[in-house]
């Protein structure tokens, strides 16, 4: 995107120098003026969450970033089953990428790519290497305001999926300055909304 936003500027560039030229041409006597080029108008992008289904019959929940980062989570029968993680690229309504798939049934870390079309704000199709496929629709809760650190403080309690071990179920505490605690493990998070532009996505990390 950073490439498509450069050549943008360069070409608007050299229209305004070309038109630039075009004024002074003729002697004094052209009293004809240039005018400024238009605004560009922001490229579309996947950006968003997307809610679909997977051909293997999962669901799935997606959020593409405005970096291109990608997380996602698949469920089936009501239970989180799998996640992924990587990064997507997306231009002219085609968008393209690669993930990691951390699938918590079989205990199996697979790396791929994937390949697919979107509509932005409305529809997401994929297709991966590995196999299968994903058909999405865009969840418009994305553009909304998200909440403050206050709003959300408390504690959560829900069924948890760990690697190494069976479902089990945790409690999760958030406080109002954004520290998380569970059990015996506390992560500082830098809780970064990415707000007004980015909707009620936000992004922490340990």
């Amino acid at each position: 995107m950073k490439h498509a936003h450069k050549l943008i500027a360069l070409a608007a560039f050299v229209y305004a120098l070309s038109s630039g030229l075009t004024g002074c041409g003729g002697g004094g006597d052209d009293s004809s003026t240039s005018q400024p080029p238009g605004p560009t108008t922001p490229q579309a992008t996947a950006e968003g969450f997307w809610d679909g289904t997977a051909s293997n019959g999962t669901t799935v929940e997606l959020a593409v970033l405005e970096n291109g980062q990608t997380y996602g989570a698949y469920m089936s029968g009501g239970y989180i089953v799998g996640g992924v993680y990587g990064n997507t690229t997306s231009s002219s309504n085609r968008v393209s990428g690669s993930m990691q798939d951390f699938n918590l049934t079989t205990h199996i870390v697979q790396s791929g790519t994937f390949t697919g079309s979107f509509v932005a704000k409305s529809s997401l199709n994929m297709q991966f290497s590995a196999g299968g496929t994903l058909t999405a629709s865009y969840d418009p809760s994305y553009d909304q305001s998200p909440p403050s650190l206050s709003t959300i403080a408390g504690t959560y309690t829900g069924n948890a999926a760990i690697w190494n071990s069976a479902t089990q179920i945790i409690s999760v505490a958030i406080s109002p300055s954004g520290t998380i605690t569970q059990l015996r493990m506390v992560f500082k998070t830098p809780y970064n909304p990415r707000w007004p532009e980015r909707g009620r996505a936000a992004t922490m990390r340990p």
